[in-house]
């Protein structure tokens, strides 16, 4: 509460049992600090195209509405003028628009393709390197999944995965710094592939 009044908001408290605190009536937030060049910049934020082939043109057309109505007037004028003055059309000349009809599911594609979980117990090393070592999505959500370290100092997090195959070749990668906790079938399937390399290079190399 003090924190949104030393911000501006306008609160009062009510005392006793069924008291508590309150908006002062008809106080309403405004965007406030944009400067005339931030708001015009705002007004052409997002491509009309590419939302719609998204299913996103009617929240994007809304969301510029709310930005617009509470804009100060001058700089409502100013955003009102920039969109009625500027076009931006990305096709090349002399060419049509190339369509984009699979443009939704590909943006849908790594929910669909990631259809299980791996619990995995990681090294403080490994877990900065997950960048390095896995693609982007992956690394990301396994990152935000980490859990305290535990007594040994490793962290376990969840890191989505296509399939048990898929899932091997991935945390192979990260080497004896990783070990998998669940699923069970999935951890057989590392023990095996370990083993089998195992035996491998304990046999002498097969001469050329």
């Amino acid at each position: 509460m003090e924190s949104l009044a030393a911000a501006g908001v306008p609160l009062y408290g009510d005392p006793g049992h069924d008291g508590g605190y309150r908006l002062v009536d008809g106080y309403r937030t405004r965007l406030t600090g944009l400067t005339g060049e931030e708001a015009e910049a705002l007004s052409l934020a997002g491509l009309p195209g590419p939302a719609a082939d998204l299913g996103l043109g009617t929240v994007l057309a809304a969301a510029q509405l709310k930005l617009r109505a509470a804009l100060p007037d001058e700089l409502r004028d100013r955003t009102g003028e920039i969109r009625q003055r500027f076009h931006l059309d990305t096709s090349g000349w002399y060419a049509e628009t190339d369509a984009t009809p699979h443009l939704a599911a590909v943006t849908d594609f790594d929910a669909r393709r990631h259809q299980g979980d791996a619990v995995v117990r990681l090294s403080p090393r490994i877990l900065e390197q997950l960048p390095d070592l896995m693609e982007p999505a992956v690394a990301r959500a396994a990152r935000n999944s980490a859990g305290p370290p535990g007594p040994d100092g490793r962290v376990q997090v969840v890191i989505p995965t296509e399939s048990v195959d898929h899932a091997v070749g991935m945390l192979l990668r990260l080497g004896a710094e990783a070990e998998v906790v669940a699923p069970l079938e999935l951890r057989a399937r590392m023990a095996q592939t370990i083993a089998a390399l195992a035996d491998t290079y304990r046999r002498p190399p097969t001469a050329q």
